[in-house]
């Protein structure tokens, strides 16, 4: 049985595209163990009951951590050099000899080229996104410190010779959008890498769901805008606040994961601002199997992105998928791969300039035309059921794995 040995500095349990797939690896008829830095009281919540052939491996966090001062500085730029942050992977992975070694993102890269160069066995390259323009921070940059700026500019720049350095190592190079796909093979000069899209397992929501409407205690005639995933500062969120503002007050808006991310306090203070409490509900995230059932029990989605690099732009985010699945209409940014989604599938509306007004007019175009938003709704649901689901992505994955020279199972 072939064993496949996948690194991510994630924690695991939240890591859906992983976990995706690490599991039609082992469907397959892989063994798959997967290193992480999950917490080793959530191996048990994913589910992975041996025999099973998945393993989770809880990687200690790296021991920089635990110095202060000039030797946690050190200790840090030096597993930044050569790992790229995963040195406490490689250690925790080193005994795990495997037929093919996988990174999730170029952070592993380092400590799985490493392995899988140990073992002479063939390395997969897996570029959740455009790693080293994600650093690339635009107009924000202005506002950090001017410490800040240089060390954010020196780990672009390494991470930048970490990829040069070893993507052409890869015996395969996974990617999750079309325009990063053109972009890797131009900038490297490698073969176009192969496009897996984050899309989730497919599920009929056809009749939808009140889950929101019933936890939330909300009435028949209110209005649910739904931003799903981490809050961070580069995704227009202080401005989705202000757009509610602008809304008819049957409206709400609702954060699913607002326990994930760093920036909760801007927004709690944003809502307090303009007295928006009472319509602003701030929701955990929930586990995958419960994602779609709240997802489809909104009106409207959001996927307002910065664009302030190319990764930005060239995002396919895991929540334009979930919402088609789910039938919920969106309102997106509209950026190369999202735009072209939305006119594709006529699910979504796009905004070119993310202001509250703009916002809300693309918002009301939807909420206020039931016709429109029954059509959108349908619309998302055929293109999730068609071609947006991870039964269509899985067998890219598995006809990839197939085509390494010792990863056969």
């Amino acid at each position: 049985m072939t064993h496949v040995l996948m690194l991510v500095t994630s924690n695991l349990l939240h890591d859906n595209r992983v976990r995706r797939e690490a599991e039609t690896l082992a469907a397959a008829g892989y063994r798959v163990t997967v290193v992480s830095h999950i917490r080793p009281t959530d191996i048990a919540r994913l589910g992975w009951a041996a025999p099973g052939g998945l393993t989770a491996i809880a990687a200690p966090l790296p021991a920089w951590e635990d110095t202060t001062g000039w030797r946690r500085m050190a200790g840090h730029a030096a597993d930044l050099w050569r790992w790229g942050g995963s040195g406490a992977l490689l250690a925790a992975a080193s005994d795990q000899r495997a037929d093919v070694v996988h990174a999730h993102d170029l952070d592993t890269l380092p400590a799985a080229a490493a392995l899988a160069q140990r073992w002479r066995t063939p390395l997969v390259y897996d570029a959740h996104e455009l790693f080293v323009d994600q650093m690339t921070l635009g107009p924000a940059a202005a506002s950090l410190p001017w410490p800040n700026r240089v060390k954010q500019a020196l780990a672009q720049r390494n991470f930048a010779r970490l990829e040069r350095r070893l993507i052409g190592q890869a015996a395969a190079v996974i990617t999750v959008s079309q325009s990063i796909v053109v972009e890797l093979a131009d900038r490297y000069h490698i073969p176009p890498p192969t496009l897996v899209l984050n899309t989730p397992r497919y599920q009929d929501m056809a009749a939808g769901s009140d889950y929101l409407r019933r936890r939330l205690g909300l009435r028949a005639e209110q209005r649910i805008m739904l931003l799903q995933g981490a809050v961070l500062p580069d995704r227009h969120l202080l401005e989705l606040v202000q757009t509610l503002a602008l809304l008819p007050d049957t409206v709400v808006l609702t954060f699913l994961g607002f326990n994930l991310g760093t920036f909760q306090e801007p927004i709690r203070q944003e809502a307090a601002l303009l007295g928006l409490q009472s319509r602003v509900f701030m929701l955990d995230a929930l586990p995958a199997d419960q994602l779609l059932g709240a997802t489809a029990s909104a009106d409207v989605g959001m996927i307002l992105l910065a664009g302030r690099n190319k990764n930005d732009r060239f995002a396919m985010p895991n929540k334009l998928f979930e919402y088609m699945m789910a039938g919920l209409p969106f309102v997106a940014s509209d950026w190369p791969e999202i735009g072209r989604v939305a006119r594709a599938t006529g699910a979504g509306v796009t905004v070119t300039e993310p202001t509250p007004a703009a916002v809300a007019a693309a918002v009301n175009s939807i909420l206020q035309a039931p016709a429109r938003q029954a059509a959108m709704r349908a619309a998302g649901l055929a293109a999730a059921r068609r071609e947006y689901n991870w039964e269509a992505q899985a067998a890219r994955l598995l006809d990839l794995y197939a085509s390494l020279p010792t990863a056969r199972s």
